[in-house]
């Protein structure tokens, strides 16, 4: 490998080992927001970042199965499914629908008149 291949490689690594990073501040934010504009917010930075990369959000998107489902939760879901919809993904943004439905009907949350 020659030295420029070698300087590319490195460069490579540490931007993606800075994502990563990123993301896991990212969800430990999540995780901790009290509230709805707060998890709103941190949601938006998470799409910005990633647009319509399911494996950019996939860290994020499994980590929201290990939280308890509550409205904020829920529109979690729907905000999610929505960036996927409109960025024309829409077998992963069904997967996300689905995905936040079933968590509902498993925690049997009240949502009429949410999101």
């Amino acid at each position: 490998m020659s030295k420029y291949g070698a300087y590319l490689l490195l460069v490579f690594t540490m931007m993606f080992i800075d994502l990563s990073a990123q993301m896991d501040s990212l969800i430990t934010a999540f995780k901790e927001a009290t509230t709805p504009e707060l998890s709103a917010i941190i949601v938006n930075k998470i799409t910005d970042k990633c647009g319509a990369d399911m494996d950019c959000i996939r860290p994020f998107y499994e980590a929201l199965e290990e939280i308890k489902a509550d409205e904020r939760i829920l529109n979690t879901y729907y905000t999610l499914g929505n960036n996927f919809f409109r960025k024309g993904s829409i077998l992963n943004a069904k997967e996300i629908y689905l995905r936040g439905m079933r968590k509902a009907k498993r925690s049997k949350c009240n949502t009429q008149g949410s999101v």
